[in-house]
């Protein structure tokens, strides 16, 4: 796995346990959200899954239209980064069948620490 984001190795292992940690702290805070929401009687158990907004609209019209946003802010990230990732997968095949685009032609090219079409002064 790589990790732009982090200077080394040790960072990395920091961000995984810190990414780790925080999502494992979510799905324990859904759960005891689907348990309040089952105690104040504003979710019944058996046939409904929408916990956190039911409850948070039990509360406020504020938090409701949080956890709405939240909900679908999240919707927006995944279904971005799925395009990204399914754009960056076509145009790799339009390139190596068409174009004839190889990685040695740009691997070939040594990096000297400045940017392409600017000198090194």
């Amino acid at each position: 796995m790589v990790y732009y984001t982090v200077p080394d190795a040790s960072s990395a292992r920091k961000s995984t346990i810190v990414a780790i940690a925080a999502i494992g702290f979510f799905y324990i805070l859904t759960l005891f959200m689907g348990l309040g929401a089952t105690v104040n009687g504003v979710v019944p158990p058996a046939d409904n899954n929408m916990a956190a907004p039911l409850l948070a609209r039990s509360f406020t019209e504020l938090l409701f239209a949080i956890i709405s946003a939240i909900a679908f802010a999240t919707i927006l990230g995944t279904v971005s980064g799925l395009i990204v990732a399914a754009s960056g997968a076509v145009a790799h095949d339009l390139a190596d069948r068409y174009m004839s685009f190889t990685r040695s032609a740009f691997s070939s090219h040594k990096h000297n620490g400045s940017s392409p079409g600017r000198s090194g002064a």
